[in-house]
């Protein structure tokens, strides 16, 4: 699993220079962050081109499961610039965010369980992350590589326990290509906004079924068009949602994230 770290209990986002505020997150009783780190036994690592399947690295509070175009699973990418990807096929992934989750596009297995070359689908792929036990209110993601350099996009759907569903679609242009044009290279989707959010030079929409349950979510699924990753997974437990979402918008200066 990755490493779930409690967070603080704030629910401001950044979302670029603007902030997005939604009251409801402050039920919250804990907040956590699946970044990739850590198995399901939050000891062991996850390692550079790890085969990531639920029923080994995950099961406890949640299963992993993805799938590419060419029908590998998901698995880890070490995207630190210095890392083991240095010089390798994908330098717009290398954004220093640790270990991400990619969709394999490349066969070759020499140890069982790792791939020989962690390398991302360039034709896309497909993620979902349940949540066992009590449903969660998902608060944001990190999305990596959601660039114009092919045309692509990201679709990020939570369903609620019913099953009605929230999507967030982060347009083509809505981060960088860290090698074309400069960090970051990644921008933090926040799931509790339904106003479109700036992106580098795209903007996200949202839409959501009536009588979403947002303090009820008990999957997420994520779609990418083209080559692309995710981290830091963001949510948190606490009692059901009783008063609605309020959103109140806050400009901060120097667009630092508030965490």
């Amino acid at each position: 699993m990755s490493r779930q770290r409690q967070g603080s209990r704030t629910g401001a986002v950044n979302t670029g220079a603007v902030y997005a505020f939604d009251t409801s997150r402050l039920d919250c009783i804990r907040q956590y962050c699946i970044d990739f780190e850590l198995e399901d036994d939050d000891l062991t690592p996850l390692v550079n081109g790890q085969d990531v399947s639920p029923a080994d690295e995950f099961g406890r509070r949640y299963t992993v499961d993805g799938s590419s175009s060419v029908g590998l699973a998901s698995a880890i990418f070490d995207s630190r610039s210095l890392g083991l990807n240095a010089g390798g096929d994908d330098p717009d992934l290398l954004v220093n965010l640790g270990n991400v989750l990619i969709a394999q596009g490349r066969p070759g297995q020499s140890q069982p369980g790792i791939f020989d070359v962690p390398d991302d689908d360039r034709r896309g792929g497909d993620f979902r992350i349940e949540f066992l036990g009590s449903p969660v209110r998902l608060l944001s993601i990190d999305l990596v590589d959601i660039d114009d350099i092919p045309v692509q996009n990201a679709t990020v759907t939570l369903v609620d326990q019913l099953g009605r569903e929230r999507s967030f679609l982060a347009r083509s242009g809505w981060t960088e290509d860290i090698v074309v044009d400069g960090p970051p290279g990644y921008r933090t989707l926040d799931l509790g906004n339904l106003h479109r959010q700036p992106g580098f030079h795209a903007l996200s929409a949202a839409t959501e079924d009536p009588e979403f349950d947002a303090a009820a979510v008990v999957r997420l699924r994520v779609h990418f068009d083209g080559s692309a990753a995710l981290d830091n997974v963001r949510y948190c437990v606490g009692p059901p949602e009783t008063t609605g979402r309020r959103t109140r918008r806050l400009r901060e200066p120097g667009g630092l994230a508030v965490r």
